[in-house]
């Protein structure tokens, strides 16, 4: 429960005239999109350690090939080929939501 002092703030008022004016519509994409993000997270978790790392540093950091290459102490060929690698069977184990997974990708 949140004490008085932090119910009494005004960022906490303005999060709870937030939350009461969701609708039950923005609550179930909300949910979904939960649904969604733990799904992928866990198919993203069964690649190989690698894969896992080249990915979220490329499309979740947005680093380079080559930062990524010299944080992984990999070459940069083998970045790009583990990311293809990876990103190829997120898309054959997420099937029609991969999808959703590259919108994750875009800003």
């Amino acid at each position: 429960m949140p004490s008085v002092k932090k119910i009494n703030q005004p960022v906490y008022e303005e999060y709870i005239l937030y939350k009461n004016e969701l609708s039950i519509e923005d609550a179930l994409y909300q949910l979904e999109y939960e649904e969604f993000v733990k799904r992928f997270n866990n198919v993203l978790a069964t690649l190989p350690e690698t894969q896992q790392k080249v990915i979220t540093m490329s499309k979740m950091e947005e680093l380079t090939h080559k930062e990524i290459a010299e944080k992984l102490f990999l070459s940069e060929q083998t970045v790009k080929n583990q990311l293809s690698i990876g990103l190829k069977s997120l898309k054959e184990k997420l099937g029609v939501l991969w999808i959703f997974a590259m919108l994750l990708f875009i800003n």
